[in-house]
């Protein structure tokens, strides 16, 4: 079982590493894995609210369109499911998709989190009421009927991970946010076990090995 599960996850951590990650680089089963709905909590929580803005996310994602981070749906879907989940599902679907070659974060999708601050000498940091406004916000024009179990669900599972991340406090500035969308954050359970890996920021063109660890063995 063990064994399944490290050569799944490490074909995918092997893609992850590389400077373009192909659809022939990522082992199909974790494609498969990944889009089983529900199959895969971020931080042991699954939303179905989530669920919405990934989905949204992926339709949105086209051969001609693949600047992720100008789509507000794959933005605040990433901020609930993890970077790699998100990316390696939209190359399952569109392989010639290239994270390190991605724009840095559409900067009027910050504005429109933050306000006319955003346009002042030096920009103003995202605060958690903006994330919140920003997400329910997004939810709402895609016509959601699914929603965060609560605000504060929001920033225990959401905001917080992020934060203590960048450690910003409670706020986010452009930089840090956008330094957060280019590294990764991965938590995924197959058969019961739950196998954690990270890559850090600098990963697309980092030696650093990286670092597997079983969190339930």
């Amino acid at each position: 079982m063990k064994s399944t599960i490290f050569t799944t996850l490490l074909s995918l951590t092997l893609a992850l590493a590389s400077p373009t990650m192909k659809r022939a680089s990522i082992d199909p089963v974790v494609c498969t894995e990944l889009e089983k709905e529900g199959s895969q909590p971020f931080h042991g929580q699954i939303s179905e609210a989530c669920g919405v803005l990934q989905s949204a996310c992926l339709a949105t994602l086209t051969p001609d369109f693949l600047d992720i981070w100008s789509v507000p749906a794959c933005v605040a879907a990433v901020t609930c499911r993890g970077t790699t989940e998100v990316l390696t599902l939209a190359q399952c679907a569109h392989p010639e998709l290239e994270p390190a070659n991605a724009p840095h974060l559409n900067y009027n999708i910050y504005a429109g989190m933050v306000g006319a601050c955003a346009w002042d000498d030096g920009g103003c940091p995202v605060t958690f009421q903006n994330y919140v406004d920003f997400m329910y916000g997004t939810l709402s024009e895609l016509g959601s009927d699914k929603w965060p179990e609560s605000v504060d669900y929001v920033r225990e599972y959401w905001w917080n991970l992020i934060v203590e991340w960048t450690a910003t406090g409670d706020e986010l500035p452009y930089m840090n946010f956008d330094d957060w969308l280019s590294c990764v954050d991965y938590r995924v359970y197959i058969d019961g076990d739950e196998l954690y890996t990270f890559i850090p920021c600098d990963h697309w063109n980092s030696e650093e090995s990286i670092k597997f660890s079983f969190l339930h063995q």
